[in-house]
């Protein structure tokens, strides 16, 4: 079982020194508090999922990753739990893992164990984290169907007051 725990302070900068085999890291600068951190079922520090908690919390200087360490501990333990990997994509929709937990929130909401609003957080959450993989590197894709799922850009007709400045603006979206 994949579990999650709040780490202590965590610094974007530190010093690792060595003596006579003993490590030690210090803190330089660069203090962004407390941070929410992944283990996979073996114990292993799962740096995928860190990086991207990371990443929101130093970059994107996120004020709140309960929603977004929430859904990632659900998205690896329902990994866990049905034997799939989160870097695996086979060709047919229906066999890809985003695909597969969504069906599994949407079971979950049928029975009354999740909230709708819950379920929709957690699916926008593992679309940005694979949004980010892809991004960063983490995952290649190289054609189409090993995709985690499939980006449309969509064009909306703006209604506003400068509607006549910027009649449309695109949105991406998901399949998901």
């Amino acid at each position: 079982m994949s579990f999650l725990i709040q780490s202590n302070n965590v610094y974007k900068e530190t010093e690792l020194s060595i003596n006579n085999s003993d490590f030690h890291c210090s803190p330089i600068k660069g203090n962004i508090g407390s941070l929410p951190t992944l283990f996979n079922q073996d114990g292993s520090f799962n740096h995928e999922a860190n990086s991207y908690l990371f990443y929101q919390k130093a970059v994107k200087d996120a004020k709140d990753l309960s929603p977004c360490a929430q859904a990632l501990h659900a998205y690896y333990q329902f990994l866990e739990d049905e034997g799939l990997e989160w870097d695996k994509f086979p060709p047919i929709k229906r066999l890809k893992p985003t695909y597969l937990f969504r069906s599994h929130l949407l079971k979950q909401i049928k029975k009354g164990e999740l909230a709708h609003s819950t379920a929709s957080v957690r699916m926008n959450q593992i679309v940005n984290f694979y949004k980010w993989l892809m991004h960063d590197g983490y995952l290649r894709i190289n054609n189409e169907k090993e995709a985690p799922f499939k980006v449309e850009f969509v064009s909306v007709q703006s209604t506003g007051m400068l509607a006549h400045i910027s009649p449309t603006f695109a949105v991406t979206t998901s399949d998901l």
